[in-house]
């Protein structure tokens, strides 16, 4: 159990954190754009969501399973689709939190200040 934890711990902290400090970065380029009409929010977004995927799948899955068989994980047909799976979902949902904090933040240090309490308060309450 306390492997399944840390697995689920690392994952979405290291998709928050590095989906928190890129967003900062990138709202910035992303308010002179839209200041000059270049696009409206709406295809942004979508081109955003669509560039993370894979990226919020790729690593999750590679750690994942270097994990689960360097472990000994449950070797029962489906099991390890399941746990990648999860670390894929976790990951997607804390890549989206992470863009939501960056969104509220000023500046890449106060996002990474604020988003690992974010992640405890909102994983408390689940």
């Amino acid at each position: 159990m306390g492997l399944l934890q840390v697995a689920a711990v690392n994952t979405a902290m290291t998709s928050l954190i590095k989906a928190t400090t890129s967003f900062v970065t990138e709202k910035v380029v992303v308010q002179k754009e839209r200041r000059r009409g270049m696009y409206p929010v709406v295809p942004y977004f979508f081109a955003k969501i669509f560039a993370e995927v894979p990226l919020s799948s790729l690593f999750p899955c590679l750690s994942g399973l270097i994990m689960y068989k360097l472990c000994g994980l449950n070797s029962a047909p489906g099991k390890i689709g399941q746990f990648l799976l999860i670390l894929v979902v976790e990951s997607m949902a804390s890549t989206a939190l992470g863009m939501s904090i960056g969104a509220i933040v000023p500046t890449v240090e106060s996002g990474i200040a604020i988003a690992p309490a974010v992640m405890v308060l909102a994983s408390h309450h689940t």
